[in-house]
């Protein structure tokens, strides 16, 4: 008998930005503001820039419940294999290491594999009433200001990513909030 705090909830890496938008993706560098991220294949497979105050969190892999349960409630920091949250401002994420600026623990450097999560901000994903969300077939979810097809794509309006094209066939759904 295991505890139900130790199954993983979600088996995929991801990440999601401020707007609310899920991608089956995660930042593979940050450094000096700005993550880069490659897009889901479905979206083009590109290699991207984002503002680090658009991304609210990425995780690495599956998360525990209890994992889940302590980057929901958590502000800026990182979260360990074993569930220990470093809260502070993440100032740069490579490939082999993390480092955190800590008010408690001050410039702290940890190696990226004791990471399954980081969190870049403290706000809540929320998008507004009247977006659209569209659930794609690998498992991520855009929020779109405005949809329209061109040809075989389903061209997305996404307030921080700008214009993103997916195949029809990529699409599971799409729905207008707060409508």
């Amino acid at each position: 008998h295991r505890d139900l705090h130790s199954f993983p909830t979600r088996r995929s890496s991801d990440l999601m930005l401020t707007d609310g938008t899920l991608l089956c993706t995660v930042v593979d560098v940050m450094k000096d503001g700005e993550g880069k991220l490659k897009k889901p294949a479905s979206l083009g497979g590109e290699v991207i820039g984002v503002p680090a105050g658009q991304i609210l969190r990425t995780q690495f892999g599956p998360l525990t419940r209890g994992q889940s349960e302590r980057l929901a409630g958590a502000s800026a920091g990182v979260l360990t294999k074993d569930g220990d949250f470093l809260d502070g401002e993440v100032k740069e994420l490579k490939s082999v290491a993390v480092t955190v600026s800590s008010v408690a623990f001050g410039l702290t450097t940890m190696e990226r594999f004791r990471v399954v999560a980081v969190a870049f901000s403290p706000a809540k994903a929320e998008a507004a009433a009247g977006m659209y969300e569209v659930r794609l077939g690998d498992g991520s979810v855009i929020v779109a200001k405005k949809l329209t097809v061109d040809k075989e794509q389903l061209v997305m309006d996404e307030p921080v990513l700008g214009e993103l094209k997916v195949g029809i066939k990529d699409v599971v759904s799409f729905e207008k909030r707060g409508s």
